[in-house]
């Protein structure tokens, strides 16, 4: 049911849903965060980065898929420079994830962000990339 909800909201694309996806960042489901996560990208707004920064790192693949394409949605300097925040303590997975949402946003800013990120090691992991 929340998941369908998230679903709903996220076709109604108004930003006055935000806090209450916001919520349902953390449940349990990983359905009802992957739809957050698609309602959140089809809503575009930056207001929405925060929470979506948060499921960069989720243990369901299907849920950092999401995240990537509304990340990518949303496309803005405050969502690049969040992503390459997040890379300073995150392992590997994140890294690649963050690559990969850098390169479906293309812009300017997210081509910087790549080349920096590119010079970065943490760990066994030299992040490599992909621009499609």
């Amino acid at each position: 049911m929340r998941s369908w909800a998230a679903d709903a909201l996220g076709k109604i694309g108004s930003e006055v849903a935000i806090p209450g996806l916001l919520k349902l960042v953390e449940d349990s489901d990983s359905d009802v965060r992957r739809s957050v996560a698609k309602a959140l990208g089809k809503i575009g707004s930056e207001v929405a980065i925060p929470g979506l920064l948060k499921l960069v790192e989720d243990s369901d693949s299907d849920v950092r898929s999401s995240v990537a394409d509304a990340l990518s949605k949303i496309g803005s300097e405050a969502a690049i420079l969040g992503l390459l925040n997040l890379v300073k303590n995150s392992n590997s997975d994140v890294c690649f994830m963050v690559a990969e949402i850098l390169g479906k946003i293309g812009n300017k800013t997210a081509i910087q962000g790549l080349l920096k990120l590119a010079k970065i090691q943490i760990g066994m992991c030299v992040v490599a990339w992909q621009i499609s």
